[in-house]
C-alpha cells in the first residue's frame, strides 16, 4: 500500500464480499486502477488491430470479402479451410494471442482486488491482501464475481449503483447472467457474429473497462 494513501484518502467505508473479505470504498476508481486498465486495454487494442491486419492480407491475396476473411480466422467452414490454407500458421498464432474475455475480466479484478481488498484472517485484524493473485480471482464464486463487478462499476459511477438503464447508456451489459460492470473500451477477442453484417468485427465492449 501507499506510504502516504491516508493522507488523501480518508476514513474508509467498505463492501463485503464475504463475511472475510471486503473492500475499500473511495467513490471513485483510484489512479492506479485506471493506469492498469489502460494497460490491458491497450493490449487488447493491439491485438484487435493484429486481426485487422491479417483479414485484410487474406482479402487482398485470396478476394475473399471482408465478412468471409473475418470468418476464415474466426469460424472457417470447409471450403473457406480451402481458400485460407496458406495463413494456417498465421491465423493460428492470432488465435494463440488473442485476450480471451473469462482471462480479461480476471485480470481487471484482480487489479481492484490488490487494490483494495482486506481480508480477515483466522478472526484477526482485517489485513491488506496487497498480494492477491489472477489465480485467487480464478477461485470466486458466480456470486462473489457478480458482487465484484458491481462494485467496480458502482465505484466508477461515482459510489453510486448503476441501474440497468445507466449500464445501457454506457454499453454495460447489466442483464441478468452477465457482467454488470462491462463498459466503453473494446478489447476482447472479436467474435464471428460480429461479422454478419459489416464484415470486420466491431470493436466490443470489454469487462470492466475505464
Amino acid at each position: 500500500m501507499a506510504k502516504y494513501a491516508f493522507l488523501v484518502q480518508g476514513a474508509n467505508d467498505y463492501e463485503l464480499l464475504t463475511p472475510k473479505l471486503r473492500l475499500r470504498k473511495h467513490g471513485c476508481w483510484l489512479v492506479t486502477e485506471k493506469i492498469q486498465f489502460n494497460d490491458i486495454e491497450r493490449a487488447n487494442a493491439f491485438s484487435q488491430l493484429k486481426f485487422a491486419q491479417l483479414a485484410l492480407k487474406i482479402m487482398d491475396e485470396t478476394g475473399l470479402s471482408e465478412q468471409d476473411a473475418a470468418a476464415a480466422i474466426l469460424s472457417p467452414d470447409l471450403d473457406k479451410l480451402r481458400v485460407v490454407a496458406k495463413f494456417h500458421d498465421e491465423i493460428n498464432e492470432y488465435l494463440a494471442t488473442v485476450p480471451n474475455d473469462d482471462r480479461t475480466l480476471a485480470k481487471q479484478m484482480t487489479i481492484f482486488m490488490r487494490s483494495r481488498a482486506e481480508g480477515q484472517m483466522n478472526d484477526s485484524e482485517w489485513t491488506p491482501l496487497l498480494d492477491w493473485s489472477e489465480d485467487d480471482t480464478q477461485v470466486f464464486t458466480e456470486d462473489v464475481s457478480n458482487k465484484l463487478a458491481t462494485f467496480i462499476s458502482s465505484e466508477r459511477n461515482g459510489g453510486r449503483p448503476v441501474e440497468d438503464d445507466d449500464a445501457g447508456e454506457d454499453g454495460a451489459e447489466g442483464a441478468e447472467g452477465k457482467n454488470p460492470a462491462l463498459s466503453e473500451s473494446s478489447g476482447n477477442a472479436p467474435e464471428s457474429s460480429n461479422t454478419k453484417t459489416t464484415g470486420m468485427p466491431a470493436m466490443d465492449a470489454s469487462p470492466l473497462a475505464a
